[in-house]
């Protein structure tokens, strides 16, 4: 503790009340007890110690500072004109002047402990305040660090995801660029396609046409064979007609001249066998005559030459002719209703090409050789 002129501070022990006065004191009236700083009830023992009264709660640890408080506030001797000085009144004049100056002395030194005390205590709470404020802002800002490393890190992260997606988009840009390039040339593939279609479609329209010109031209044919096959029978039945008729004629002839001759023999004899050559060759001869001017009725009203078919296609030829275009079900695929070749065929199968109708006059000719033949 620090050693005051007129003052003396004790820590109470638990144990006894009685403490000393360690000063002097112009008058023990001028002394001062505080316990813990609050002034207290005390005795005089004598001159030098004294006892805080037992009504005065103490309690071990307590401060009890014993102070020597000297008046001030008025001079305690007062010298005249003419006045005695002695001893006695000097010393007193000169104890308050300087018992007042020591306890000046003393209450400034406490003031001044008790300002760096409280400046201390001031600044350890400051410290403490700050030390504590510094330890919170520092655990906020490490929190706060941290939080802002979280939130770095999951900006990082949504950045990569971003630039994750962005390689995504760029790749579905890149691939959306090369589909619209294939659908691009799919496209024209397939503007391609339906032009190609149109021209097939053209084609087959005409071929179409082309395939009724000749399936018109086929019944042309064939209605011309079948005419030229009905002028044939007709022309065959009055060529039979005639030759069965000269025929008849000449037997006739024969029999008359046969008759003739077996009646007119006896008499005629020669003659008669002259008239019979002669009856014979003229029959013969009717009968070649007859049968010239039918086979030329024949060939001028019955048998069409080959000239006469050079100008129509043959259904082997029709056939060859539409092998090479679309059928309908590829072209109706494409366009629609368009005959196919097994259709065109089935129409055209109903006529007679030139080989049938070559058939039909080669029986004629056989017949006629026949009857020819026959005749001969």
């Amino acid at each position: 503790m620090t050693e005051f002129y007129a003052r003396k501070d004790y820590i109470y022990d638990g144990d006894s009340r009685i403490f000393t006065i360690p000063f002097d004191c112009i008058d023990t009236r001028y002394i001062r007890v505080y316990v813990n700083g609050v002034s207290s009830s005390w005795l005089k023992l004598n001159e030098s110690q004294l006892q805080v009264a037992d009504w005065v709660t103490l309690n071990a640890g307590d401060v009890i500072s014993i102070r020597r408080e000297t008046p001030i506030n008025s001079q305690m001797v007062v010298f005249s004109d003419k006045s005695i000085l002695n001893e006695e009144n000097q010393n007193l004049a000169q104890k308050q002047l300087f018992y007042s100056m020591q306890e000046l002395y003393d209450n400034n030194t406490q003031f001044k402990e008790d300002v760096e005390e409280t400046l201390n205590d001031t600044t350890t709470e400051l410290t403490n305040t700050v030390n504590t404020f510094k330890s919170d802002l520092e655990a906020e800002i490490t929190a706060g660090d941290d939080y802002l490393q979280e939130q770095f890190d999951d900006f990082e992260a949504t950045v990569n995801l971003t630039e994750e997606r962005l390689d995504m988009v760029e790749d579905g840009i890149v691939t959306a660029i090369s589909k619209a390039n294939q659908a691009t040339q799919a496209a024209t593939e397939a503007n391609t396609s339906a032009n190609n279609a149109q021209t097939y479609a053209g084609n087959a329209q005409t071929s179409s046409t082309q395939a009724q010109g000749y399936a018109t031209q086929a019944q042309t044919s064939a209605t011309l064979a079948s005419e030229t096959l009905e002028d044939v029978n007709t022309a065959g039945e009055n060529a039979l007609i005639s030759i069965n008729s000269a025929k008849t004629e000449a037997i006739t002839s024969i029999n008359s001249a046969t008759t003739n001759s077996t009646t007119s023999i006896t008499s005629a004899g020669t003659s008669a066998v002259s008239d019979v050559g002669m009856a014979k060759d003229n029959a013969l001869s009717a009968i070649d005559t007859r049968k010239n001017q039918a086979l030329e009725e024949i060939e001028e009203a019955a048998i069409p030459s080959d000239d006469a078919f050079q100008n129509y296609y043959t259904k082997t030829q029709i056939n060859n002719l539409f092998g090479g275009y679309y059928t309908t079900a590829q072209v109706d695929t494409t366009l629609g209703n368009y005959y196919t070749k097994s259709q065109t065929d089935t129409t055209l199968s109903n006529y007679y090409n030139k080989s049938q109708v070559d058939t039909k006059i080669g029986d004629i000719a056989t017949l006629l050789d026949s009857i020819n033949g026959e005749v001969i």
